[in-house]
């Protein structure tokens, strides 16, 4: 089998026998985001710089601390080419994993995330 990631950019030899998928389901995760930097941190955006065809629905979900459960940030549909940034308030955490899904044809150029530092004055800074 032969699998092209990009139909209009691939060697002329294949071109009998690529074709377009239609739109399907689709993720990407990171890990661990955030355990090279010192405790008390909390995030609060993340900007991703896509672009998407028409018809295609993007998600983004955050995790925190690994605890499994997936929070459902944001959802764009039919967006045009350029950078969307999330706002979202997280508790103090000492790490995040970001999780991009959707369904449809899309491009991520660049995910950038922001945090905050806090004190330890509450404890163990969480």
């Amino acid at each position: 089998d032969l699998w092209v990631a990009d139909a209009d950019n691939y060697d002329e030899e294949y071109a009998h026998i690529a074709k377009r998928e239609g739109n399907f389901e689709w993720f990407a995760e990171t890990g661990d985001i955030g355990i090279q930097e010192p405790d008390c941190k909390w995030y609060s955006e993340i900007q991703i710089r896509l672009s998407m065809s028409a018809g295609t629905t993007v998600k983004v979900w955050t995790q925190y601390d690994s605890d499994g459960e997936w929070i459902e940030q944001a959802q764009l549909t039919n967006e045009p080419k350029g950078a969307y940034t999330i706002n979202f308030h997280t508790p103090k955490v000492d790490h995040i994993k970001i999780k991009i899904g959707g369904k449809g044809e899309a491009k991520i150029y660049s995910i950038s995330n922001y945090y905050e530092h806090g004190s330890e004055a509450r404890g163990n800074g969480y």
